[in-house]
């Protein structure tokens, strides 16, 4: 292992900016004018083979894992099919924006923007934007909800390595071939399989090209290296190229080689987020035991080739909007990776490939790949114990998921039992069978504070100035807490329907517009079906519904039930006229609030309930719905940072939240409002039935550093997951920080660059948040109290 590169690799990383680049813009927009007579299908795959033909293959110093987006490290491409016009407009705001900047030089703007004037009307946005009511696209100004996919491609997939692996990309090809051979062109069906086929074909060709292109390169550089150690280093990737992914990898490093080709060019075709490593320490096993179990690699090598793949995780970048930025702060592409867990004949999955992937992990400690660690009755302690060592290091990494509970949300989605054991994580929380199926939880999220909102307003929003969801009736006129709570469900279940009818216009307008070929090829089972994945030819589909301040929700229920109808302070419109003056000259009866009225999170049955109910109405709408390709609409408890930007539309609500203050993030209680105990928390998360949650429910909880060192506190954090996952919780990520350490790094961010925390399902480097979501996070309570957690 050669520390010294790692680290120079890795400082190289962090310290790099964002910076938008130009090429893969340039590229396509010349590829769509040539191939502007193919079908839909095969001009993707035209594009995409022309893009990765076009690029000049390129080499950072020192690296021994090849391929990138752009030139640089941390090049942001832009997909102008799917969005031109917006980056237009919002050009000179990217390098000030405070959520995500991206430098943009004078030479790349001036060189970009005739090239996106081109698009003008005739990209996928301005495309899947038409088709929608006015009044959804009002409901997302107002932050209601929100309809995604619209600036982007779907994602949300991992490639079948079991199948794929085996034969590499010149089986793929194969089997697309065959396909066409055994199908006569009878009907216009036949032929639009034909052409998907082709498609699969022309792009996995183009990949085989790409990695030939670095093969070339590497044995060039290799000719003029004088380093022998280099040298050798060079002729050997000129090797790895010349053979992956063609084909099946002959060792370690060309396996690795093999997932970092699938993952880089995934992204290259489409700029859809949350494209999944999977399960590496199960995929890679046969490769490792052959070079380092039973070969000659050392261990330490192994682990400085992983370490390579993180760093060029964390290269890839994706140009959001100002919108989205907010709601996905700290630049996140989700490239998830599932780690121990069950075989899929039911045995412990653990590996020494699952030990090599931590301790590489610590050698860089970067933000991508996301790790999630399967937690089941068959764990070894000792990777417990490995796991739990990186939490009490403040890493923020891995989160912990319940392999039992995750299992059966599988077979509720259809999947078989080996295949219930087989899953990953695609996005944030969300479990899918790894390699075949295509998950999309991005459907959009339904805001139930600003439900709160317009249940007290009748159906008007007083921050927007609008008529917005339901007319429910005069809260006046309620007679008890039932009536609020049923008028709640009913507004969310209202913007459930509209969403999820939104969406599947666009998930309908992705399968015409914008089908990927290559992606598709690498999903089981869309070749067998001559399908697209957006025409539902994954074995598994699915699309997530998020619901946002779940738990303001609740504690707005049970401050009314006390104002209104306990302590009969006031009627519900004197009630709301503080709320329209943000408690202004009413401070006392918002400490009231604030400090006497139950909330959820420290296991208060009643408050608790309000939010059990509300995931249940909010399931029961969704289950009457089917996207575009027949795929079931499911429920996750999930926010990322939607949370801070969705909390802006809404003033203040009854819980003594004030005006535009962020709401409750994910399944995790209100910050600062969890101040019982660790055990009341969890007590209060797993209260919820997440068996109606088959997307996942995100549980965020901090702890302070001083509370859970040692072998004691190791304790304390495995009785805190256990306890959970007995109570049927679905995941749970810690975050091992003190307030005080957050602060100092708002202040000093060149201190403290390495500094990780935990936003959403996923890891950010503290310092490159939005001012706001720091302020979220430092907000978290910092369970001090642990007396008898969990035990």
């Amino acid at each position: 292992m050669n520390k010294d590169r790692i680290d120079m690799m890795n400082e190289r990383l962090k310290d790099s900016k964002p910076q938008l680049d130009v090429e893969r813009a340039k590229l396509v927009t010349e590829a769509y004018e040539i191939y502007a007579d193919c079908t839909p299908v095969l001009r993707r795959a035209h594009a995409f083979a022309y893009i990765l033909d076009n690029m000049d293959p390129n080499m950072q110093e020192g690296e021994l894992l090849v391929g990138s987006q752009t030139k640089r490290v941390r090049g942001v491409p832009v997909f102008p099919e799917f969005g031109a016009k917006w980056v237009i407009d919002e050009i000179d705001m990217f390098p000030t924006r405070g959520t995500d900047p991206i430098v943009v030089t004078p030479e790349t703007k001036a060189e970009i923007l005739p090239i996106l004037e081109s698009w003008g009307d005739n990209t996928f946005d301005m495309q899947s934007t038409a088709v929608l009511d006015p009044y959804v696209l009002k409901a997302q100004e107002c932050g209601v909800l929100s309809v995604g996919a619209r600036t982007t491609g779907m994602g949300h997939i991992s490639p079948d390595y079991p199948r794929i692996l085996p034969m590499g990309l010149r089986g793929v090809i194969n089997q697309a071939k065959e396909m066409i051979e055994k199908t006569p062109v009878l009907t216009p069906e036949d032929m639009r399989k034909v052409d998907f086929w082709n498609a699969n074909i022309i792009s996995c060709e183009a990949v085989i090209r790409f990695a030939h292109k670095f093969s070339d390169h590497a044995a060039k550089l290799a000719e003029a290296e004088t380093d022998p150690q280099r040298k050798k280093e060079l002729l050997k990737i000129a090797d790895v190229c010349s053979n992956v992914p063609e084909n099946e990898p002959r060792d370690f490093w060309e396996a690795l080689q093999f997932v970092w080709f699938l993952q880089l060019t995934i992204q290259i075709e489409d700029n859809g987020h949350s494209i999944a490593v999977g399960r590496l320490d199960q995929n890679l096993y046969k490769y490792y035991k052959k070079s380092v179990v039973d070969g000659d690699m050392p261990a330490e090598d192994a682990e400085e080739l992983l370490a390579a793949l993180y760093i060029k995780c964390t290269e890839i970048l994706k140009l959001r909007d100002a919108f989205d930025s907010l709601g996905f702060a700290a630049y996140p592409m989700w490239q998830q990776m599932a780690i121990g867990g069950l075989s899929r004949d039911g045995k412990d999955a653990t590996n020494e490939l699952t030990y090599s992937v931590f301790k590489a992990w610590d050698l860089v400690q970067t933000v991508q790949p996301t790790m999630a660690l399967r937690v089941n009755d068959n764990t070894p302690d000792e990777l417990m114990d490995v796991a739990l060592a990186m939490v009490q290091k403040g890493y923020a990494i891995p989160a912990f998921y319940n392999d039992n509970l995750v299992g059966n949300l599988l077979k509720n989605k259809g999947a078989t039992e080996e295949d219930s054991r087989d899953w990953t994580v695609h996005g944030c929380v969300e479990p899918y069978v790894m390699g075949k199926s295509d998950g999309r939880p991005n459907v959009g999220y339904v805001n139930a504070a600003k439900c709160i909102e317009l249940v007290m307003n009748n159906g008007w929003d007083p921050v927007a100035k609008c008529e917005m969801g339901l007319k429910t009736g005069d809260p006046n006129t309620f007679t008890s807490i039932k009536d609020f709570e049923e008028a709640l469900h009913k507004q969310i279940v209202h913007f459930v329907k509209i969403m999820c009818e939104a969406y599947t216009k666009v998930c309908a307008m992705h399968a015409v517009y914008v089908p990927k070929g290559y992606a598709s090829a690498l999903v089981t089972d869309c070749i067998a079906r001559g399908k697209s994945l957006e025409e539902g030819g994954a074995l598994y589909n699915s699309s997530g519904v998020f619901l946002v301040a779940m738990a303001n929700g609740a504690d707005c229920l049970e401050a009314l039930d006390y104002v209104l109808f306990q302590e009969k302070m006031m009627k519900a419109s004197e009630f709301n006229e503080v709320l329209q003056n943000n408690f202004e000259g009413n401070e006392r009866l918002r400490n009231i609030i604030l400090n006497k009225v139950d909330k959820y999170g420290n296991d208060r049955e009643r408050v608790d309930g309000y939010a059990n109910r509300m995931i249940r109405a909010y399931n029961e709408e969704m289950v009457k719905y089917r996207d575009s390709r027949g795929g079931t609409y499911e429920n996750c408890i999930l926010s990322t940072s939607f949370n801070v930007l969705q909390g802006k539309t809404i003033g203040a609500t009854p819980d003594g939240r004030l005006a535009s203050e962020p709401v409750s993030d994910n399944a995790s209680p209100m910050v600062g409002r969890d101040v019982t105990s660790p055990t009341a928390t969890i007590k209060s998360v797993a209260s919820i039935d997440q068996s109606d949650c088959n997307n996942g429910a995100l549980f965020n909880i901090k702890f302070d550093p001083n509370i859970v060192q040692g072998e004691e506190g190791k304790q304390i954090l495995k009785n805190v997951i256990k306890s959970y996952f007995d109570m049927n919780g679905e995941h749970i990520q810690i975050n091992v920080v003190d307030a005080g350490t957050l602060e100092a790094a708002q202040e000093n961010p060149q201190d403290y660059k390495n500094l990780l925390v935990r936003v959403a399902g996923y890891s950010a480097y503290f310092i490159e948040l939005d001012r706001d979501v720091q302020n979220n996070i430092i907000g978290r309570t910092a369970h001090k109290n642990v007396g008898g957690c969990c035990c």
